[in-house]
């Protein structure tokens, strides 16, 4: 499926002057929350741009504030090698703590980490080591490979609905300005990189959308124009509407979303398509893959996933965290048992509208070693009603039936629309039209009495001109009485004479 990450939006407003800065640069270490190495990637060389980012970003701080840049690209203290395309961002004399962080553009969280507790180390050298040096640290992926990362985070600043897998927009508070991990002032270590770990490669970009250009050391006051936001307004759903009936929700569509950089593709699987990832077993993981449920009639419904008759080595156990209802179900899936098939979750309740998913997560325990280690795979997500579907007889109105007329409702409790109830036209009156009792005509007119599943032009059921059959066949047997009678009495006279 698409990705679907919502519009990218840039957002504007007065610069107004305010004090900043930041401190010393954070040396670059070991990748934490996972076993991968992405020193695979290659490297862009200084002073080579490389295609420019699919959006303009803001500044990551709130409108009409301005921060300054105290190590730029490959900057002379730490920013080098992976980390060349770094800017640090300070203020001056550490005026402004705390400053509110902000996303620089939409996107969905890939890392979390928020346990370093101290700041500063350059009095304490324990702190130093606080998540591989980086302190606290939020990274974001931007889709097209695109990826933000803001380290060095002040002690609980990260807002509690920031987890990995959440949806995130320009603008939304993500943290504070501090001096977690190996930093000696306060200052914010950010960075656009090639992937969602910690420790993924820089990559250039051309601009802010307050800049003219990369902003650099010595380059003065960045003001800001990124309008924080404290929450993000509900995404657009995506095309596909669960309703009565089944539903599949496949890889290939807008509904479904993957993070991270770790992904591959095969052509086989349902629709002749499916992605994999290989499972790690760090604290956090590096992939997400989920399916967005938008729901257009709420009811109970199976959810089934499908595992793709993948011949390599897979995983033992997937977690599968469906969430419905303003609930969270989770099951563990073996891929590995479940080659080719469809395999139940579970029915659940699911409410009508959105902000419902199925989603799984690569750290699942089993450590990854090399291309032979288990994969993970992903293709497509079956949702089932639990309400039988049915089609409409009839659109509304009345008709004629056999016995006067019929109107169109739900008599049988099946959400379907079907004739039934109605009533009989009173003595003197028969169906027309769209189910109207008309009056009868006198003996000998047009009208008539319905006539039981007759098929004629006005579809009630009566004749339209001469007697009824009964009628006639009265007149016949009177008048052959009246013959009889005749004949009897005229051979009665001949005998008596």
């Amino acid at each position: 499926m698409i990705v679907h990450l919502g519009p990218r939006r840039a957002r504007r407003s007065l610069a107004l002057p305010y004090l900043v800065l930041l401190a010393s640069g954070a040396a670059v270490l070991s990748a934490c929350g996972s076993t991968r190495d992405d020193s695979n990637t290659s490297e862009p060389q200084v002073g080579v741009q490389q295609l420019a980012l699919s959006l303009v970003p803001n500044l990551p701080y709130p409108a009409g504030q301005y921060l300054e840049v105290s190590q730029g690209w490959n900057g002379t203290t730490s920013h080098t090698g992976k980390l060349k395309y770094a800017l640090d961002f300070y203020r001056p004399g550490n005026s402004e703590i705390g400053l509110h962080i902000l996303a620089v553009a939409d996107g969905t969280v890939t890392l979390r980490h928020d346990a370093c507790t101290c700041e500063d180390c350059s009095n304490k050298p324990d702190c130093c080591a606080c998540n591989g040096k980086w302190g606290n640290t939020v990274v974001i992926d931007h889709g097209d490979g695109e990826f933000s990362k803001y380290a060095h985070l002040r002690p609980d600043s990260i807002p509690d609905w920031i987890e990995v897998g959440t949806p995130v927009c320009r603008g939304l508070h993500i943290g504070n300005l501090g001096s977690t991990g190996k930093s000696s002032g306060y200052h914010l270590h950010f960075q656009f990189q090639n992937g969602g770990t910690l420790n993924a490669q820089s990559i250039s970009f051309e601009k802010f959308e307050e800049t003219s250009g990369v902003p650099k050391k010595g380059g003065g006051k960045y003001v800001s124009a990124n309008t924080e936001l404290a929450e993000c307004p509900p995404p657009e759903p995506c095309s596909i509407s669960v309703g009565i009936g089944t539903t599949i929700i496949d890889d290939l569509t807008d509904c479904f979303r993957r993070t991270g950089q770790y992904w591959w593709e095969e052509p086989s699987g349902h629709d002749d398509h499916h992605w994999y990832t290989y499972t790690i077993d760090a604290a956090a993981p590096d992939s997400t893959a989920s399916w967005e449920v938008n729901v257009e009639t709420a009811d109970d419904y199976l959810v089934e996933v499908f595992v793709p008759d993948n011949p390599d080595s897979l995983t033992a156990g997937v977690t599968y965290s469906t969430q419905h209802g303003g609930s969270i179900s989770e099951v563990v899936v073996s891929h590995a048992e479940n080659r080719g098939q469809w395999v139940e979750l579970g029915t659940y309740a699911f409410a009508e509208g959105g902000d419902q998913h199925v989603r799984i997560v690569d750290n699942t325990g089993e450590p990854y070693s090399d291309t032979s280690g288990p994969r993970l795979l992903v293709d497509a997500v079956r949702l089932t009603s639990a309400t039988i579907p049915c089609s409409d007889e009839c659109a509304g109105g009345k008709r004629c039936g056999d016995d006067g007329w019929q109107s169109c409702g739900n008599f049988d409790l099946d959400s379907c629309l079907e004739w039934g109830g109605g009533g009989t036209c009173e003595e003197g009156t028969h169906c027309t039209g769209q189910g109207e009792c008309t009056p009868d005509s006198s003996s000998g007119g047009s009208g008539g009495q319905p006539i039981p599943n007759a098929e004629t032009a006005d579809g009630c059921g009566c004749r339209t001109a001469g007697r009824s059959p009964s009628s006639s066949y009265a007149v016949f047997l009177l008048a052959l009485l009246a013959t009889t009678r005749r004949r009897l009495s005229r051979s009665y006279t001949k005998r008596s004479a």
